[in-house]
């Protein structure tokens, strides 16, 4: 159900040339990077492509995003670990150097 959301808004900003996948900072993005997990290939394909559309609000975000993402780079689908990479991308510059290692 999520999936088809993010699907359905995703094809809507595409063609209305305006994002419609705004994240409230109520939690909607932690609620959708769970459903990543419950969907199936093309499921989670459309829910990466809409976190993508998201920009991280601060490093710590963009650090969760990045952490409940990694496990997809592992997918057998190519399509999955390219949406998982476009996020990943996008978060990477949001994420500060850890300097004390």
């Amino acid at each position: 159900m999520v999936a088809n959301a993010c699907a359905s808004l995703l094809e809507i900003s595409n063609s209305s040339s305006k994002n419609h996948l705004k994240f409230a900072k109520n939690g909607n993005l932690n609620k959708i990077l769970a459903a990543v997990n419950e969907a199936n290939e093309w499921g989670q394909i459309f829910i990466l492509e809409a976190i993508s559309t998201h920009d991280a609000k601060d490093s710590e975000e963009a650090e969760q995003i990045a952490e409940r993402i990694l496990p997809r780079l592992s997918h057998n689908n190519p399509a999955v670990l390219l949406s998982a990479v476009k996020v990943l991308i996008k978060n990477i510059d949001f994420i500060k150097e850890d300097t004390t290692r």
